[in-house]
């Protein structure tokens, strides 16, 4: 008897251990049952001039994952998306919210996933635990990650956010599909949040595509033909973009669609 309290002593304190292991990497204790993040205004200029990007689009979500059996992880709960464009000399603000209730799975690396995106420049895309964290090196101590909490509004302005200027039609594409890392549609309706991004990115394919395959090779919606030559290595122009695949579903069937009429939202694309 001796022996098997002392088993169920062991594993009582196995239990604990993992329950308080869990708690830890949630963030979950008695004050930290909440989600605060802050308020966040920047400014987008390019590199190599400083000169400010105006229309750059920046945009992401927050999420959590959870442990897979091999050691992975996998996608737990998607909380929220955001879509906001620079203007005013490159300024721009992504509001900050509020969650009272403890979210599913753990933050890594996907709270936020933010990209920043403008056509012509290299994409910046991080995954971050807090958007708090985003330009941690320009942060004093007490917003340092890690540290005490952030404040409810950060203002980066004065250390602005540097793109890349590339000039190939490669790197264009290649940093296209980036920008794409930042898009998680939540949701049947979650496109409307970033309809701006998805129209751009159209916009961004067809034009490489426009430029890089000759008029024979492209379909009437301006893709690569099947059965063409590819014109750059590992592209893929025969996708069709989020835009017209929205587009596409809406036709199909437009009596039960229940979100925003993608036409419209898409304004001046072929319905």
């Amino acid at each position: 008897m001796p022996q098997n309290r002392k088993r169920m002593r062991c594993a009582s304190g196995r239990r604990l251990g993992a329950i308080v292991v869990a708690l830890l990497a949630t963030g979950v204790g008695a004050a930290g049952a909440e989600i605060v993040e802050p308020t966040v205004s920047g400014r987008v200029v390019d590199a190599a001039t400083r000169a400010p990007i105006d229309g750059a689009l920046v945009f992401g979500y927050y999420a959590t994952v959870a442990g897979t059996v091999g050691g992975g992880h996998s996608p737990a709960e998607q909380l929220r998306s955001f879509a906001v464009s620079t203007h005013d000399a490159g300024r721009f603000t992504v509001p900050g919210w509020q969650m009272a209730r403890t979210p599913e799975g753990i933050r890594r690396d996907r709270f936020p996933v933010v990209a920043v995106f403008k056509p012509g420049y290299r994409t910046d895309l991080r995954g971050l635990q807090s958007i708090a964290h985003w330009q941690a090196s320009s942060l004093g101590a007490a917003n340092a990650p890690g540290s005490a909490p952030a404040p409810d509004t950060i203002d980066w302005t004065a250390t602005p956010l540097a793109l890349t200027p590339i000039t190939t039609e490669l790197e264009r594409y290649q940093t296209l599909r980036a920008a794409s890392v930042g898009v998680s549609m939540m949701g049947e309706c979650g496109w409307e949040t970033y309809a701006p991004v998805l129209r751009a990115l159209h916009d961004e394919l067809l034009g490489i595509i426009r430029r890089t395959v000759p008029d024979a090779d492209r379909d009437a919606q301006g893709y690569l033909r099947s059965g063409r030559p590819h014109p750059l290595p590992f592209v893929d122009f025969l996708t069709r973009s989020a835009v017209d695949r929205l587009l596409q579903q809406f036709k199909q069937n437009p009596a039960a669609w229940k979100c925003a009429n993608p036409a419209q939202v898409f304004e001046g694309l072929r319905p």
